[in-house]
């Protein structure tokens, strides 16, 4: 069984109409009530940016049953609206418009209705909505308001700034904040007169040699605050900052001791390893494996173990540890170990995705595009504390080409009753792939666990399944 194409903007206002037949609207910015019987109407005048438009009209049903044969009509200067709640239909004669019920956007008893619509105006003037009418009984919906008198006033002069000579060569600086009519967008650091950066920060900023500060130097700060329309303040009290000399760190870190391994899985290594010592601080430990010139995985600073991956089973490896400190400088490697991953875990019982079943289908505005949809019902051989990790689709298309997908989740709890792709533990679960564009196309489909020890559950049955024609 296809599902059938979907349009795909229908789909996601469902959802949409839905939340808003039973939330509290907001008061509108400009508004007035008609109607007829239990039926009232609101306008409002939403945003106004030039070339597209939007506004909103509120129905609103006091009455005890389902308003769902209603009328919504209005003219606009120019433009031609596009209603964007899914059922509302929208006809225009010349200038004058009108909005009804299509079927799927009755009013519901003790209810209201959002109605969103989008203009386009090729003029990219301002739009008029007038002669608005619910049911044939007016309501207001003024003309546009003019636009806001232009902003001329600058924020405050920031105050109190003091500048300190840090360790590493850079700069504090930190000032009061300024206030503005409106609201300060950034501050403006100048070095004698000339700008040097700008920064949203509010009260504070670190220069250091990524905006041209050099050690050993004298600085003639000074500080001023711009808002969004461009009107920037005076500049605040100038102080002066001379930086210090920074003797470059060179000694590396001490090598990292007592490194050992386990082998965790046919996959899978853990490692543990002394702390390192340096002049300054390490800032992380590099894990190479024998063989390789690049680390295989890298820690923090303050982790002394961690698990090494994607090996093969039953293969010897040898490891050293490595030690970083922020100057760039590494360590002497630790002294090897040796270790030998596990063989390959048989499956566990009952650890296979069951009742795996396979759909197909497309959008109807996004025509380049079909999807598999899958779904299952998720191991209940695991449980709180031996989660699946993640699933994997193999995917083989009618020409013999395989691929593999991964389908990952996150419930730390096990709580979740419908998370896509479905709970960590039994349950139903979905999850789509993309495929592309490929109408009448045959793909066989069949899904399989990774368990919480990285070992992998058998795959599911294989499903055939063929994308709609067109």
């Amino acid at each position: 069984m296809q599902r059938p194409r979907i349009n795909k903007r229908i789909a996601l206002s469902c959802a949409a109409v839905a939340a808003a037949a039973g939330a509290v609207i907001a008061p509108l910015a400009s508004s007035a009530l008609a109607g007829d019987h239990d039926l009232t109407a609101a306008f409002d005048k939403g945003s106004d940016s030039g070339y597209h438009r939007s506004f909103t009209f509120n129905l609103n049903n006091s009455g005890s049953s389902a308003e769902k044969d209603w009328k919504l009509e209005f003219n606009v200067s120019q433009g031609t609206p596009q209603a964007n709640s899914w059922g509302v239909k929208a006809d225009q004669n010349g200038r004058h418009v009108t909005l009804s019920n299509e079927g799927n956007a009755p009013v519901a008893a003790k209810s209201k209705l959002r109605i969103d619509l989008g203009n386009d105006t090729p003029s990219g003037g301002k739009t008029k909505i007038t002669n608005c009418e619910i049911n044939s009984q007016a309501f207001d919906c003024d003309n546009a308001p003019a636009p806001p008198d232009p902003d001329h006033q600058p924020p405050t002069v920031p105050g109190n700034l003091t500048g300190a000579a840090t360790d590493d060569g850079s700069i504090s600086l930190d000032w009061d904040d300024s206030t503005d009519n409106v609201g300060v967008q950034n501050y403006k650091i100048y070095n004698n007169g000339v700008l040097l950066t700008e920064t949203t920060n509010s009260s504070q900023i670190v220069l250091g040699k990524d905006v041209g500060i050099k050690q050993d130097t004298t600085y003639n700060l000074s500080v001023s605050a711009k808002d969004a329309a461009g009107n920037e303040s005076a500049k605040s009290n100038p102080v002066k900052v001379h930086t210090k000399k920074v003797t470059p760190d060179t000694q590396p870190p001490t090598a990292p001791s007592s490194l050992t391994a386990t082998a965790t899985s046919d996959q899978a290594v853990h490692l543990k390893w002394g702390a390192a010592t340096d002049n300054v601080g390490v800032t992380e430990y590099d894990v190479f494996q024998k063989g390789i010139d690049t680390p295989v995985a890298t820690f923090a600073k303050d982790k002394l173990e961690g698990d090494v991956t994607g090996l093969k089973a039953k293969t010897p490896y040898e490891f050293t540890v490595k030690a970083k400190d922020a100057a760039g400088n590494t360590s002497q490697a630790s002294e090897a170990v040796d270790v030998t991953t596990k063989g390959v875990t048989p499956p566990k019982p009952d650890t296979v995705p069951t009742n795996f079943a396979v759909q197909t289908y497309g959008m109807a505005d996004s025509p380049q595009t079909d999807f598999l949809a899958m779904s299952w019902t998720t191991p209940k051989g695991t449980d709180a504390a031996h989660k699946v990790l993640r699933y994997e689709a193999e995917i083989t298309d009618q020409d013999g080409n395989k691929s593999t997908t991964t389908i990952n989740y996150y419930d730390p709890d096990g709580l979740a009753k419908s998370v896509r792709p479905g709970p960590a533990n039994g349950g139903d679960a979905i999850a789509d792939v993309q495929v592309g564009a490929h109408p009448s196309s045959t793909y066989i489909v069949k899904l399989r666990a990774q368990l919480w020890d990285g070992s992998w559950s058998e795959y599911t049955d294989a499903v055939t399944v063929t994308t709609p024609a067109s």
